[in-house]
């Protein structure tokens, strides 16, 4: 955050407009990964603004695909469709694969958060096609990631462990780890508890181990949670699921708008369920 900030009067003295929405784009990005959703939005508008500006299709239409993930993650599943669609057809428009595969990553991560898997699956499929033909095993790993959570059985089995295979080609902490808490959930599901109680421990070991990453952490502490909780360790369990409350409520708490922290917690189903359980207990 601070070299990116510092090099933005840089770019400026330069006189590069170009220069200053990479900044922006990445700074943003940052944001997510510090779950500032709302701080994210406003530096991928000022990215986007100058992409339009100078006539950047492709690098416009990747930065709308970041702010309908930022809006995804905030809940606001309307406005991530809207934005992953404009994305989409941007980059169809001006030919870029790249935009393309990006902008159909977001829109199948925010239709599977409608409950729209069907229209989501063949989405991620052709993602997955291109990181092949592109020679991307990251957005592979991203692609399978997401499979993983729209498929369910044996399917979903084998995509999260492509996703894990890829993951740890292209050093992708973060899939690997949410690849490993479905495995376990999938284990939960099918009643194989030695299973879901070895994949949760190794996820959560995993997150343990980084402190951080980027995507839900409260879901590896809920499946451990649960998993605890089907093994008997009530304990252990109920400390695990506040440890997910807490995370959630800090990320609430970073977003000022009242009616938007209200959607955050009740419009995303994991939050709702996690903070469901606190009631119910």
């Amino acid at each position: 955050m601070k070299f990116y900030r510092s090099s933005l009067p840089l770019e400026r003295q330069a006189g590069d407009r170009y220069g200053q929405a990479e900044v922006f784009d990445q700074l943003g990005l940052v944001q997510i990964d510090l779950d500032d959703f709302t701080t994210a939005l406003d530096y991928f508008e000022a990215a986007r603004e100058i992409c339009a500006e100078l006539a950047q299709r492709p690098a416009e239409a990747r930065v709308i695909g970041h702010q309908a993930m930022a809006l995804h993650w905030l809940g606001r599943h309307g406005e991530a469709e809207a934005s992953a669609s404009a994305a989409l057809d941007l980059a169809e428009r001006c030919g870029s694969l790249q935009a393309q595969a990006g902008a159909k990553l977001a829109l199948a991560a925010v239709l599977t958060a409608l409950g729209r898997q069907g229209d989501a699956e063949p989405l991620a499929r052709n993602v997955s096609e291109i990181a092949v033909q592109t020679g991307q095993p990251g957005l592979e790993a991203r692609a399978h990631l997401l499979l993983a959570q729209i498929q369910s059985g044996a399917e979903a089995e084998r995509s999260a462990r492509r996703a894990r295979d890829l993951a740890r080609q292209a050093s992708l902490a973060h899939v690997d780890i949410l690849a490993l808490t479905r495995e376990a959930e999938l284990s939960l599901t099918a009643g194989d508890l030695e299973d879901a109680e070895q994949s949760s421990a190794e996820a959560l070991h995993k997150l343990s181990m980084r402190g951080k990453i980027e995507g839900p952490e409260e879901a590896v502490l809920y499946v451990r949670a649960r998993t605890l909780q089907a093994l008997g360790q009530e304990e252990e369990a109920s400390a695990l699921l506040e440890q997910a409350r807490v995370t959630i409520r800090a990320k609430a708490e970073k977003i000022e708008d009242p009616k938007l922290r209200e959607e955050f917690l009740n419009e995303i189903p994991l939050n709702r369920e996690i903070m469901e359980t606190e009631a119910a207990t």
